[in-house]
């Protein structure tokens, strides 16, 4: 990132940045990627439509960064108005690259789901997203694939909680609950 995107020098010794130093580069670059302005309105206009997906254990990018964007937006552009054009899902557990794990022992969790495809179907068909839940998956690793886990990937704020009885393997022993 320091040597390609702000310094744009591949021989540049990163042990060497001062953030002061490249302040305007930072600035130009901050304008250009980064989603701070919560006013959607044109987008909505042109029938633009987003889904937004959140991974909870992200190192790389803050989810909280995404939620307070989410809020901003709302509060900007009124609740009925986003849910015209907008979905926000989290997905617990998730790192950057999608994979989860459980905190408590480590073990992998569902978190593979299809967004392309349910963005195409609300894009060309109108079919809407959920605005509760979709379903996660985990699949075994050698072919033939095959889902041995899935849970509720939930729209914000809400989270999955397990119910308290039946397979915790299973979507169907969960429910989206606000806190």
């Amino acid at each position: 990132m320091i040597r390609y995107f702000i310094v744009r020098d591949a021989k540049f010794d990163p042990s060497n940045f001062t953030p002061q130093a490249f302040a305007t580069r930072m600035q130009e670059l901050s304008a250009l990627i980064d989603a701070t302005n919560p006013d959607l309105s044109a987008f909505k206009r042109r029938g633009g439509k987003l889904i937004m997906r959140s991974n909870l254990a992200d190192y790389w990018v803050s989810p909280l960064e995404s939620m307070n964007y989410y809020d901003a937006v709302t509060k900007s552009m009124g609740e009925d108005a986003v849910d015209q054009f907008l979905r926000y899902y989290v997905s617990p557990g998730s790192a950057h690259a999608g994979p989860a794990f459980s905190g408590i022992d480590g073990t992998p969790l569902p978190y593979q789901v299809d967004l392309l495809s349910v963005l195409d179907a609300w894009v060309d068909k109108g079919q809407s997203p959920p605005r509760d839940k979709l379903v996660q998956t985990l699949h075994t690793k050698e072919e033939p694939f095959s889902v041995v886990a899935s849970r509720p990937m939930c729209a914000y704020p809400g989270y999955p909680q397990y119910v308290g009885t039946g397979n915790p393997k299973s979507t169907d022993s969960y429910e989206c609950r606000k806190p």
